[in-house]
């Protein structure tokens, strides 16, 4: 035992000695004769040049400490400014023992007042990659991996990131940020701001020796606040292929969509003021961006889930997405428009002057399949069963189709919208079929008086920046074909201006009036539809009409002309006249009018407009639909005869028949029309 006590006592003396030895070797260590040597053997490491231009001192202590002023790295030589990273001071102490050794482990770095700016070249290179002599790490420096380091302390850091491509910019100031020990782990704590909003961020990582090693899974488990918005991020970044790359689960949360417009660093998006929303997805990096799988996302009573991913690679972001829904829930975002608008009847427009998002379509390229059980337009309005297919290249968006379900019909859209044009292009194809009008009146608590079903076609084009825009240019055409229909007797009463009392000698007393069918053809030319034909047929009266609807001025002016089926009632029709903004519109009788169809009656007055009433005038005593009648007959060209009136008002058609034709918009062969062709076949 005696033995034995005097060994140890040897060695610890021996131990000693050597500490000592080292202690005093490093204390007598003249830091600033190294100065030229550390900047060389960091500028072989890494390909860049590093300047000491501050004080270096030598603390010491059980945890030998170096402390550096004015330390900047130099960026890339396609960078924005000359460093990479400043910083005011540098501090960082080492274990004693394994320094001995020649291990190097820290025990604490200081960076205070760190100016970092990560930026990405013309090629899509970012100013982080690093390579030494020959374009890669100097093996002869041995500096082949980071040392390990206990804990890191950060006080009053700038963070800059620049892409170029994407015009994304973010920055980030750090008041203060931690990394502690924690087993295999470093803890994070951390709070600054973010896009000058204010942030915490609180979570675990790996160490930091093995974050740059290459190969291998660096683990992390973060979350971040900021501006009632949270975002956990858990997972690992994937260090085995040429860049490091994500793959995490990532939830988000906020209260508020527009809270995420600053976060984006997007400098042309602005989201509405609509949530709370969550979004949940894993997150994995491709070679040109992020994939994201088992997307789910929650937003104000709507949901989404599928798949997207975004590349960045290209001179604009590119989204690719396949989402499916069972609700939209679009009404926050329409009402958020109408908020927004103003001008016409009661301080409201119809077609809004608010500015369409066209700047983030130039700057975003898309390809997104999109299906979903319902839509909700507004709170009593919705459409089911929607499919659409976006596609958006170089400003230029196509929607082709957008399919849906409306009020028992169905609804098929072909929109273009080509905002690489200033102003941009629009053009729209639109068909509608057995659209239940009467329906839609009652789900938007309109009326429900009022029954029926129509068929609508249109194919428009426009320029404009804005909803108001477009519909104050559009040209081309608009046809709405109805059939059998009923309107309320108390509806008819209630509209107001008389109008009950006009319509009163082509009623039947206390029954609704029924209408046999309806046709309407307008054709618009620098947004002001024109009427070419407008008809609606009774059992007593036939309504034929002209006009015109302006839509840049939002105003209407349309003369109806009764045509009495039986003779003894032709000298009570009463034009009527429906005039004033779309939005609050006036109806009364038109005495101007009242000559005029008089003189029809006579034959002194002829165009295809009022021929098109006399075309159903001509039907009363056929079975089908009058309405399909006329058009029918606009099909014929004219040549057909209306048997046993060759000289009456059948005679009066087959004359006109060219004129009715044009007036429709039909050639002889004529074009198809569903409606026709269905009441044609049943």
């Amino acid at each position: 035992m005696k033995r034995l006590k005097w060994i140890f006592g040897g060695l610890a003396v021996a131990v000693v000695a050597v500490l000592v030895a080292g202690y005093a070797a490093l204390a007598a260590l003249d830091l600033e004769s190294y100065r030229g040597e550390i900047e060389r053997r960091a500028e072989r490491a890494t390909g860049r040049e590093l300047t000491l231009t501050g004080a270096m001192s030598l603390s010491m202590g059980l945890s030998p400490g170096v402390e550096v002023s004015g330390v900047s790295f130099a960026n890339a030589d396609w960078g924005s400014r000359a460093q990479m990273a400043t910083v005011e001071r540098f501090e960082v102490e080492v274990a004693l023992l394994p320094l001995l050794t020649g291990q190097l482990q820290v025990s604490r770095l200081v960076l205070v007042k760190p100016d970092i700016l990560l930026e990405t070249g013309p090629n899509g290179q970012g100013n982080w990659v690093l390579g030494g002599t020959g374009g890669q790490p100097d093996a002869g420096t041995g500096m082949t991996r980071l040392p390990d380091i206990a804990g890191v302390r950060i006080q009053d850091a700038t963070v800059r990131y620049r892409d170029k491509q994407t015009g994304i910019a973010l920055d980030m100031t750090v008041a203060e940020a931690s990394l502690e020990a924690a087993g295999e782990r470093l803890a994070v704590a951390a709070e600054g701001t973010y896009q000058s909003v204010p942030f915490e961020l609180d979570g675990t990582i790996g160490a930091l020796s093995t974050l740059m090693t290459g190969g291998g899974r660096y683990p992390l488990d973060l979350e971040v606040s900021a501006q009632e918005t949270t975002i956990e991020v858990a997972g690992a970044l994937d260090q085995s292929g040429r860049d490091v790359s994500p793959d995490v689960e990532v939830t988000a949360r906020t209260g508020s969509l527009a809270n995420l417009s600053a976060l984006s660093g997007l400098p042309a998006l602005t989201l509405p003021d609509v949530g709370p929303a969550r979004l949940e997805s894993r997150v994995r990096g491709t070679d040109a961006g992020y994939r994201f799988t088992g997307l789910k996302a929650e937003l104000a009573g709507s949901d989404l889930a599928g798949g997207a991913t975004v590349d960045l690679a290209g001179a604009r972001i590119r989204l690719s997405a396949n989402l499916t829904s069972s609700t939209l829930d679009l009404r926050p975002f329409t009402q958020a428009a109408e908020t927004a608008t103003g001008g016409g009847a009661g301080g409201q427009r119809l077609f809004p002057d608010t500015p369409l998002p066209l700047a983030a379509l130039r700057g975003l390229d898309a390809d997104v399949q999109l299906k979903a059980g319902v839509v909700k337009l507004s709170d009593d309005f919705q459409v089911r069963e929607l499919r659409l297919s976006a596609n958006a290249a170089g400003g230029r968006l196509e929607v082709k189709p957008l399919q849906a379900e409306l009020a028992d019909g169905s609804a098929d859209i072909a929109l273009v919208l080509d905002a690489a044009q200033s102003p941009a292009d629009v053009r729209i194809d639109l068909d509608v079929a057995d659209l239940d009008y009467g329906r839609v009146l009652r789900d938007l608590k309109v009326s429900d008086g009022i029954d029926g079903q129509v068929d609508l076609r249109a194919n428009l084009t426009g320029r404009g920046d804005s909803p108001h825009a477009i519909a104050a240019s559009l040209n081309g055409g608009l046809e709405i074909v109805g059939g059998k229909g009923r309107i309320d007797n108390a509806l008819l009463d209630a509209a107001g201006a008389g109008l009950g009392d006009l319509l009163a000698v082509w009623r039947e007393q206390d029954e609704d009036m029924i209408l046999n069918c309806a046709f309407a053809r307008f054709g618009a030319e620098a947004g002001v539809l024109n009427s070419r034909a407008i008809l609606a047929d009774t059992e007593a009266v036939s309504f034929g009409g002209t006009g015109e609807i302006d839509l840049g001025r939002e105003q209407l002016s349309l003369r109806i002309t009764p045509e009495a089926k039986q003779t003894s009632l032709m000298s009570l029709a009463v034009p009527v006249r429906l005039s004033g903004p779309l939005l609050d519109p006036s109806i009364g009788p038109d005495p101007l009018g009242a000559v005029k169809a008089t003189a029809f009656v006579v034959g002194s007055v002829i165009n295809p407009l009022v021929a098109v009433g006399a075309l159903v005038v001509a039907s009363e005593t056929q079975d089908q639909n009058p309405c399909v009648a006329a058009l029918a007959k606009a099909r014929q060209g004219g040549t057909g005869k209306v048997e046993g009136d060759e000289g009456g008002i059948g005679g009066f058609l087959n004359d006109m028949g060219e004129s009715i034709d044009g007036a429709l918009g039909q050639s002889g062969d004529g074009g198809g029309n569903r409606f026709l062709d269905r009441e044609q076949n049943r």
